[in-house]
């Protein structure tokens, strides 16, 4: 193992692989346990490696919004993989929230409201219901759809605001 998970107690209870090759090869995982204690049985399986990777989140997300036509255009890139080049090969679903402002007795700021998720093929993504006087936050996340990657969610996107600018 490159990099072991250890729980509280300081057992390693997982392990983390970097800079892996993942093909259409099975990769077999033998774990070994031990105690002082007691016999521990090994656990072995050939595993697709796509099927477990994590997807990152799609990069470099951006939103150009236009007076004229009411709507943005939000982009970005896939994500990174070690075996991956086809664009076609994710889909991606999008979060949108408008951001509101609020005001309490101690807190003055705003909150995320009205969330709206789209999903879509492509690595861009025309948003409609743009309102200029409002302010928006878009995060994206990747999964994939054949092409050996994991049909799981991966990681949302940091947080991107776009819109008008509140003045407090």
């Amino acid at each position: 193992c490159e990099l072991y998970i250890s729980d509280d107690n300081g057992r390693n209870m997982g392990c983390i692989f970097q800079n892996v090759s993942i093909g259409i090869e099975k990769a077999y995982f033998l774990v070994n346990g031990s105690s002082k204690d007691s016999l521990i049985q090994f656990y072995d399986e050939y595993i697709d490696l796509y099927k477990i990777e994590i997807l990152t989140a799609p990069l470099n997300v951006t939103a150009h919004c236009t007076r004229d036509s009411a709507s943005c255009i939000i982009t970005w890139h896939p994500p990174l993989t070690s075996h991956v080049e086809n664009v076609k090969c994710f889909q991606y679903e999008i979060s949108i929230q408008n951001k509101v402002k609020t005001i309490s007795w101690f807190v003055f700021g705003t909150v995320p409201m009205l969330m709206h998720i789209y999903n879509v093929r492509n690595d861009r993504y025309k948003f409609q219901n743009y309102n200029e006087k409002k302010r928006y936050i878009v995060k994206i996340r990747a999964r994939g759809t054949g092409c050996l990657i994991s049909s799981d969610w991966g990681e949302w996107s940091e947080p991107i605001e776009f819109g008008k600018t509140m003045k407090y």
